[in-house]
């Protein structure tokens, strides 16, 4: 069983646990979200097994994840990259990956050498379902 860890569970992050719940074989054992009535919105969306945290560094220190999926605000997540790429866990981050250039440089630096891959996730209007939709 994979055991994902999701930070940030507005919009983006409850997507990805209900799309976490259609696979076999993982489902999300913890959630990171400061924000109460998200927390427990989400918490309830992924199942009573979840445990919630406030905090995402309570949450790796709780070591109940195999990945981490970061869907938190676009200009957050340089400064949660740091902390993640402290762990030897896989990461998907929402996009943009930072939202300078500085900041991205400075990620891809961090996860240089890493056995753990880091992805970005990708734009649903770049699909071509959807640009046929919106052309």
């Amino acid at each position: 069983m994979v055991r994902y860890g999701i930070i940030g569970a507005g919009t983006m992050g409850q997507e990805h646990i209900r799309n976490i719940r259609l696979l076999g074989g993982c489902r999300v054992e913890a959630l990171a979200e400061p924000n109460g009535d998200m927390r427990a919105k989400a918490s309830q969306l992924a199942g009573e097994h979840v445990t919630a945290f406030v905090d995402h560094r309570e949450m790796l220190t709780a070591g109940l994840c195999d990945a981490l999926l970061i869907a938190t605000p676009n200009d957050t997540h340089h400064d949660i990259l740091r902390d993640v790429l402290a762990t030897d866990l896989p990461i998907l981050v929402e996009k943009p990956l930072c939202t300078t250039s500085t900041h991205c440089r400075d990620v891809i630096a961090r996860a240089e050498g890493r056995a753990a891959p880091v992805w970005v996730a990708m734009e649903y209007r770049f699909m071509p379902p959807m640009q046929r939709l919106f052309y």
